[in-house]
């Protein structure tokens, strides 16, 4: 009797390990799919070259697994879907990656994809599969919107083209503008050279005038009372661009003090006006002068002046002046003279040469 109840135990047993086995079984089936599961994943989202942050990869050698903390699991799968490296690491996940560099292929060969979920603090306590269908299914929302979105952005084929073009004009543009530089060199230097002679040729006419000027003026206005005779000078307004700006003519007669020439009489007035035309003269001489009636403002002590002025003068400059005064027909070297001619009802002019009465 008490053999039968230790085969029916026996036999108990027995169902009882079948049972568990099969549950076991079972099990590992259902971690099989997770892990292939897994693994799909994991491959997907190389393809699609998204970078997961809690996913590490980890030598193995001898046959030794090196653990970095509690948050690090390492993947198994089932020996259909497993790459082997080595008879040591036939149950560990081995990712192998296709390049076209053999040795970095070697490399790779033997590396363990370590997962870690230490970044996924709030997902780790999930114990109900409604609550894990409902963190995917807002994961696969917000998926499906970014790829939404993704496709929206649909990109612009000819945006290279364009940008092509666009340096190609840019380039163009920095020659040009390389080119343009140059030139404004070029012209700022001649412009400098032609402005730097200008002002030489300026300055040289002026300083010739303003050293005549005051010369000629003491000649015209010296008398026996006054030998010395005036003063007369020009300055400039603008020295460092002289011919942009005006010259200020002063004149001050024997014995008078300074004033503006508007304030000098008219007879005044006319000798300054002869001392810096004769001064003009002087620096690019012409053949002669014609003056008319320069004399009308000028009484007989300054008219008498201006004709001894002119008559020394008449050596180096011929003048033909047109007077009403005596004290010029005397100091002439000749005489024309216009008048009406009855006859002809017209005009008809008059010539007398006074060098044949000289003596």
């Amino acid at each position: 009797s008490e053999l039968r109840v230790l085969q029916q135990e026996k036999e108990k047993a027995s169902k009882e390990k079948a049972k568990i086995g099969r549950k076991a079984a079972s099990e590992e089936i259902q971690l099989d799919r997770l892990r292939s599961k897994l693994h799909d994943v994991l491959q997907q989202a190389r393809v699609d070259q998204v970078d997961l942050s809690g996913t590490t990869k980890k030598r193995t050698r001898g046959g030794e697994e090196k653990e970095n903390d509690d948050d690090m699991m390492q993947i198994k799968l089932p020996e259909s879907q497993m790459t082997m490296a080595s008879e040591t690491e036939a149950d560990t996940l081995q990712v192998t990656q296709t390049t076209d560099n053999s040795d970095a292929q070697q490399q790779d060969d033997g590396a363990s994809l370590m997962i870690d979920f230490s970044r996924l603090k709030n997902h780790r306590n999930i114990k109900s599969n409604e609550h894990l269908e409902e963190i995917l299914q807002k994961y696969v929302e917000e998926m499906s919107a970014i790829q939404a979105e993704c496709e929206k952005m649909q990109p612009n084929m000819k945006a290279f083209e364009k940008f092509d073009n666009l340096t190609d004009r840019l380039k163009d543009s920095g020659k040009d503008f390389s080119n343009a530089k140059d030139n404004a060199q070029a012209s700022a230097l001649a412009f400098n050279k032609i402005k730097e002679k200008r002002h030489t040729a300026f300055m040289q006419c002026f300083n010739h005038i303003k050293d005549t000027l005051n010369s000629t003026y003491r000649d015209l206005t010296k008398s026996s009372k006054h030998p010395l005779g005036g003063t007369a000078y020009l300055t400039l307004d603008d020295p460092e661009e002289p011919y942009l700006a005006g010259v200020k003519f002063n004149a001050m007669p024997p014995m008078k003090r300074f004033r503006d020439m508007e304030q000098l009489s008219g007879g005044e007035r006319t000798v300054a006006s002869l001392a810096l035309l004769f001064s003009v003269h002087s620096f690019r001489p012409a053949p002669f002068f014609v003056m008319d009636e320069i004399d009308a403002a000028l009484d007989n002590i300054n008219v008498k002046k201006v004709c001894n002025y002119i008559k020394r003068r008449s050596g180096d400059c011929q003048s033909i002046v047109i007077s009403l005064k005596d004290m010029f027909y005397e100091r002439a070297d000749s005489l024309v003279g216009v008048c009406r001619d009855r006859a002809t009802m017209g005009s008809r002019s008059l010539t007398l040469d006074l060098g044949q009465y000289d003596g």
